[in-house]
């Protein structure tokens, strides 16, 4: 691995390295949500919750969907995703029991 690439991989794990992201990222495995189911299965407040899949978006660590008023968001691991977000997401595929 380049150190291009080694400096992309830190950078994406940077982001990562946020507990509140992390809880978001598990729920987005899953299936593609609208900010109020985050906010409904994770409990935290909405301007969180916003503030974080902004963070995320802006990264390109997960894609956001309009549908009329909605904005459905879901992880951006796909062939065409970032190689850091790849590398990343391999490093944390682990399964994570709820609180």
């Amino acid at each position: 691995m380049g150190d291009d690439n080694a400096a992309a991989v830190a950078a994406t794990m940077q982001v990562l390295a946020d507990e509140t992201r992390l809880r978001l990222l598990l729920l987005l495995g899953g299936s593609e949500l609208n900010v109020s189911a985050l906010v409904e299965r994770t409990g935290f407040d909405q301007p969180s919750v916003s503030h974080h899949l902004g963070i995320l978006r802006r990264n390109r660590v997960v894609i956001a969907r309009r549908a009329g008023k909605q904005v459905f968001y879901r992880l951006a691991v796909e062939p065409a995703a970032p190689h850091s977000l790849r590398v990343a997401a391999g490093a944390c595929s682990v399964s994570v029991a709820p609180r």
